[in-house]
């Protein structure tokens, strides 16, 4: 009973964080751009919630997301410094998984930005994370993507 309470809470906890990245993701995409912006901002006020609990598994996530509202709202700057730290916490907690998702998030705002070499070098370092991690499937697959 305990382990499924546990796996509940797992879920939950994954579904706010990807939910919310997914949300500024169609933000950025969609001329219902409000209503994605608002679910984003809903995920951050969660994770806001949960850091003051647990730092070390919430930072980075909570890092993560902030980075992507502050992109969707042109604060690129403020964007910049939250994918640095979305990934640095992610490096130190080791969230192998988590620091590739902020790498490769990051490589795309730079890239959007116009800064294809850094883009280039942050992308490669996103494919390093997903092969330390054993997603070799992911990895093979945007590897076709980007040829």
């Amino acid at each position: 009973r305990q382990c499924h309470k546990g796996l509940h809470s797992l879920n939950y906890i994954l579904h706010a964080f990807f939910e919310g990245l997914v949300s500024f993701q169609l933000a950025r995409r969609s001329e219902t751009r409000s209503k994605w912006i608002t679910l984003g901002e809903a995920a951050i006020q969660t994770f806001r919630s949960w850091v003051t609990h647990s730092s070390w598994n919430f930072e980075n996530k909570l890092a993560l997301l902030e980075a992507e509202s502050y992109f969707c709202r042109g604060k690129y700057n403020e964007a910049e410094n939250k994918y640095e730290d979305a990934i640095k916490y992610s490096r130190i907690h080791r969230f192998v998984h988590e620091e590739a998702i902020a790498m490769e998030l990051y490589s795309s705002f730079l890239k959007a930005c116009g800064r294809v070499d850094e883009y280039s070098t942050l992308f490669a370092g996103a494919m390093d994370c997903y092969k330390k991690w054993g997603a070799f499937g992911l990895l093979k697959k945007k590897q076709f993507q980007t040829k």
